[in-house]
Protein backbone atom coordinates (compact mmCIF):
# COMPACT_ATOMS: atom_id res chain seq x y z
CA UNK A 1 0.00 0.00 0.00
CA UNK A 2 3.25 2.46 0.13
CA UNK A 3 4.07 2.02 -3.27
CA UNK A 4 0.52 2.29 -5.13
CA UNK A 5 0.43 5.76 -3.85
CA UNK A 6 3.97 6.63 -5.62
CA UNK A 7 2.97 4.70 -8.48
CA UNK A 8 -0.57 6.95 -8.89
CA UNK A 9 1.35 10.03 -8.33
CA UNK A 10 4.26 10.11 -10.95
CA UNK A 11 1.58 9.03 -13.92
CA UNK A 12 -0.98 11.62 -12.04
CA UNK A 13 1.20 14.49 -11.99
CA UNK A 14 3.40 13.59 -14.74
CA UNK A 15 3.59 15.06 -18.19
CA UNK A 16 3.40 11.80 -20.11
CA UNK A 17 0.77 13.34 -22.39
CA UNK A 18 1.56 16.54 -23.10
CA UNK A 19 5.54 15.87 -23.19
CA UNK A 20 7.16 13.32 -26.16
CA UNK A 21 9.97 14.02 -24.10
CA UNK A 22 8.24 12.80 -20.49
CA UNK A 23 9.81 10.34 -18.50
CA UNK A 24 8.44 7.79 -15.79
CA UNK A 25 10.87 5.73 -13.96
CA UNK A 26 10.26 2.84 -11.06
CA UNK A 27 13.40 1.51 -9.31
CA UNK A 28 12.93 -0.76 -6.38
CA UNK A 29 16.26 -2.06 -5.10
CA UNK A 30 17.17 -4.81 -2.28
CA UNK A 31 19.51 -5.67 0.22
CA UNK A 32 20.60 -7.42 3.35
CA UNK A 33 19.45 -4.23 5.17
CA UNK A 34 16.86 -2.06 3.13
CA UNK A 35 14.85 -2.05 0.83
CA UNK A 36 15.35 1.41 -1.75
CA UNK A 37 12.37 2.61 -3.97
CA UNK A 38 12.98 5.36 -6.15
CA UNK A 39 10.06 6.79 -8.15
CA UNK A 40 10.79 9.76 -10.93
CA UNK A 41 8.76 11.73 -13.55
CA UNK A 42 9.03 14.79 -15.10
CA UNK A 43 6.68 17.13 -15.11
CA UNK A 44 4.68 20.64 -16.59
CA UNK A 45 5.71 23.26 -13.51
CA UNK A 46 2.92 25.54 -14.78
CA UNK A 47 0.39 22.42 -14.76
CA UNK A 48 0.47 23.15 -10.31
CA UNK A 49 -3.13 21.29 -9.45
CA UNK A 50 -4.67 18.19 -11.15
CA UNK A 51 -7.81 18.05 -8.64
CA UNK A 52 -9.46 20.37 -6.32
CA UNK A 53 -8.15 18.40 -3.34
CA UNK A 54 -4.79 17.58 -3.76
CA UNK A 55 -2.11 16.72 -1.62
CA UNK A 56 -2.95 13.47 -0.01
CA UNK A 57 -1.01 10.74 -1.74
CA UNK A 58 2.29 11.56 -0.08
CA UNK A 59 0.47 12.88 3.10
CA UNK A 60 -0.72 9.31 3.37
CA UNK A 61 2.27 8.12 3.28
CA UNK A 62 4.50 9.63 5.49
CA UNK A 63 1.47 8.46 7.94
CA UNK A 64 1.56 5.19 6.98
CA UNK A 65 5.19 4.85 7.28
CA UNK A 66 5.04 6.74 10.24
CA UNK A 67 2.70 4.13 11.89
CA UNK A 68 4.44 0.95 10.18
CA UNK A 69 7.76 1.70 10.39
CA UNK A 70 8.32 4.00 13.13
CA UNK A 71 12.38 4.53 13.25
CA UNK A 72 12.22 2.59 10.62
CA UNK A 73 12.40 4.05 7.34
CA UNK A 74 13.51 7.80 5.42
CA UNK A 75 10.83 9.06 2.34
CA UNK A 76 11.95 12.24 0.54
CA UNK A 77 10.77 14.18 -2.28
CA UNK A 78 12.35 16.56 -4.58
CA UNK A 79 11.81 18.72 -7.49
CA UNK A 80 15.30 19.15 -9.76
CA UNK A 81 14.16 21.96 -12.90
CA UNK A 82 11.75 19.59 -14.15
CA UNK A 83 11.97 16.35 -12.46
CA UNK A 84 10.32 14.51 -9.68
CA UNK A 85 11.48 12.15 -7.14
CA UNK A 86 10.67 10.40 -4.54
CA UNK A 87 12.58 8.04 -2.44
CA UNK A 88 11.59 5.63 0.06
CA UNK A 89 13.99 3.53 2.07
CA UNK A 90 12.81 0.63 4.59
CA UNK A 91 15.28 -0.18 6.90
CA UNK A 92 15.30 -3.70 8.24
Amino acid sequence: MLLLPLVENAVKHGDLLSNPDGKLRFEIESSKDALYVTVSNTFDPDDTQKDQQGGVGLSNIRKRLALNYPNKHRFQTKINDRLFVAELVLLN
